[in-house]
């Protein structure tokens, strides 16, 4: 069967319409699990809800004190972890998954708790203190 002009003009239209919208639709559920959270600040931590996690593994804080975001991670057994996200190797902004921790400036790879796992990066990223109750979380400020 052969189409006219018109009929191929149509079609691709309709690929090219169901690629975009499935393409936005991936980095919309991409971008969903990456939450920036409100958190409190007292003389010396900043304090996050643990209902602020919700079923994520992780979550985000924006503090003006410093150049990156910081990861909080839920750890096995009720723990917590917190890192900022500032590459160790070139100071860029590491970005955040829910098992690793990438560099997109040269590749560098960092576990949840900060250690190097993939080198350029040779020193872990600049892990918080953290304490934690029955309702919050603590990030003690250095």
């Amino acid at each position: 069967m052969r189409q006219n002009r018109r009929e191929f003009i149509r079609s691709c239209a309709a690929i090219s319409a169901g690629i975009v919208c499935g393409s936005g639709a991936l980095l919309v559920s991409g971008c969903s699990s990456v939450q920036y959270v409100p958190f409190a600040t007292t003389e010396n931590a900043f304090v996050v809800k643990k209902a602020a996690f919700g079923a994520q593994p992780f979550v985000l804080i924006k503090s003006r004190e410093f150049p990156a975001p910081i990861y909080i991670a839920r750890l096995a057994e009720g723990n917590y972890a917190a890192v900022l996200l500032q590459c160790t190797h070139k100071q860029c902004e590491v970005s955040a998954g829910p098992g690793l921790l990438i560099c997109p400036c040269h590749g560098s790879e960092f576990s949840v708790t900060g250690e190097v796992v993939s080198p350029p990066a040779e020193k872990n990223l600049y892990a918080f203190k953290v304490r934690a109750d029955a309702e919050n979380v603590y990030i003690e400020a250095p």
